[in-house]
């Protein structure tokens, strides 16, 4: 009615008075503007905390049964076979990987309520049969639970992917930082929930121990995920959507300054990706999306190495033993959850001074650098010293570690900025597979070095990979940009 349309136009012009007022004159600061009016409704915040809450379990059932599944394999199972070690593990990588891509697809064309709960059924059903390999001694129930379980660790693409279709391009590297510090909690947690476990062995039960356990307790987690899902979870496809509502409003704010844009003053998040071929030439070559999948490969490579070689260094120097080794890596994971906090504060300071595109530029040379001055210390030592000192491998440990915090969720908030809207699963899948794989070739290079050349080898050969991520970053990261526009 007339009187309606009195408010609105009084609303409207009270809106572009206050940013006028606030010396908003460009197109560029009225796109950021509009993006920082994109504040995350309570739909959308509690979607996004049930995305955390999956990374979180999916992470504990990857870790749990790490501890237990050789005792599991030889007392219950019956199979005392090392051989049989490596394809009970390689199952649930193995299947977590081939179904990144299914999952991924899948959630462009679908969206993600369907291959969440696809993804959490599995895990049940798989924990199931782990569960009953014990009872049964049963190696295939065993391979086949474990790679079931695998299956619902793909749900990272789906994290990842949901992630980036519904948070707004300034608050993504936070958030995805947020999302990589629930994996490293899950890892560290995984093995303390053993230890809670333990008193099940008072049972005596074939069906229900602690080391059956790591098939039950997912299987109760991921129920429990399912429920949650299903009651809480908002889709991007549902009406209204949480993100595209409050997008809307932000875009009516500002319209008057948006509609007298020129041509071409802002960049479109969908631009040239109209087919496949496209996609991948303008999202990998066109927007360097090139650079971003090496980060995602170079610190898959380089965690996976530090995790395989750093147990028989430390044997082998201190004779260090199962208790000693598990504060170590709990340290480590210390230090990743302390780098998370303090670099999430410092974004916070550093908002005012650094443009929110620019800032994952600034993390990821900062962790590149780190790395580098890590690989500096153990390679300086092994050449000093016979024996490389605790305090240097620490601090190489630590330095890894840190700079993957550091540069990890940045890279990965960038790449979900400039892949396209319509094929965010599909194109971040490619990067959890690539990731994948260099999680296989890190601990195979590291042994391979360490068995041929000893410790001078290894830092040798992993910090010649890392001295040449580090030129590239130097050459390339400056173009590293996050995409405002949504």
């Amino acid at each position: 009615d007339k009187e309606g349309r009195t408010r609105s136009r009084g609303a409207n012009a009270a809106i572009r008075s206050r940013l006028q007022g606030s010396g908003v004159d460009d197109l560029v600061s009225t796109s950021a503007r509009a993006a920082a009016v994109c504040v995350c409704n309570d739909e959308m915040l509690r979607s996004v905390r049930l995305i955390l809450l999956c990374s979180l379990v999916s992470n504990i059932i990857y870790s749990l049964c790490m501890p237990t599944v050789w005792e599991y394999l030889r007392v219950d199972v019956g199979v005392d076979n090392k051989l049989m070690l490596g394809v009970v593990v390689a199952a649930f990588t193995v299947a977590r990987t081939l179904f990144f891509p299914v999952v991924g697809i899948w959630s462009d064309r679908v969206n993600f309520r369907q291959p969440f709960a696809f993804c959490f059924v599995s895990c049940m059903v798989g924990g199931v049969l782990y569960g009953l390999a014990g009872r049964f001694k049963s190696l295939a129930l065993m391979v086949t639970g474990r790679a079931l379980m695998g299956v619902s660790g793909a749900t990272m693409t789906l994290n990842s992917a949901y992630l980036a279709r519904v948070v707004p391009p300034a608050r993504l590297t936070h958030v995805m930082t947020l999302n990589q510090a629930c994996s490293l909690t899950a890892i560290a947690l995984g093995p303390a929930l053993n230890a809670l476990l333990v008193p099940l062995d008072a049972l005596d039960s074939a069906l229900l121990n602690a080391k059956s356990a790591a098939g039950w307790l997912p299987a109760l987690l991921n129920l429990l995920l399912l429920v949650l899902f299903a009651c809480k979870f908002d889709d991007v496809g549902d009406a209204p959507a949480p993100l595209l509502a409050t997008t809307t409003q932000a875009a009516v704010a500002v319209g008057s300054v948006v509609a007298a844009a020129p041509e071409n003053a802002y960049e479109d998040s969908a631009a040239g990706c109209d087919g496949r071929g496209l996609t991948y030439r303008e999202v990998i070559l066109g927007r360097g999306g090139w650079y971003l999948l090496l980060m995602f490969v170079s610190n898959g490579f380089q965690l996976t190495a530090l995790d395989t070689v750093v147990t028989p260094i430390v044997h082998a120097q201190y004779g260090w033993g199962t208790l000693q080794n598990s504060a170590l890596f709990g340290g480590f994971a210390a230090t990743a959850l302390l780098v998370t906090a303090v670099s999430t504060a410092l974004n916070r300071r550093c908002a005012a001074c650094v443009p929110p595109e620019h800032l994952p530029r600034v993390r990821i040379l900062v962790g590149v650098g780190l790395m580098a001055v890590g690989y500096a210390v153990a390679s300086y030592w092994c050449t000093r010293s016979h024996a490389l000192p605790l305090w240097a491998l620490l601090v190489f440990g630590c330095c890894v570690v840190g700079g993957v915090v550091l540069n990890g969720p940045s890279a990965a908030a960038v790449y979900a900025s400039i892949i396209c809207p319509h094929r965010k699963g599909e194109m971040t899948s490619l990067s959890q597979m690539l990731a994948g794989v260099a999680r296989v070739l890190g601990p195979t290079v590291g042994t391979a070095a360490l068995h041929g050349g000893g410790r001078r080898m290894l830092f040798a050969s992993l910090g010649g990979v890392h001295a040449l991520v580090l030129a590239i970053s130097i050459a390339a990261a400056p173009a590293v940009r996050m995409r405002m526009s949504t």
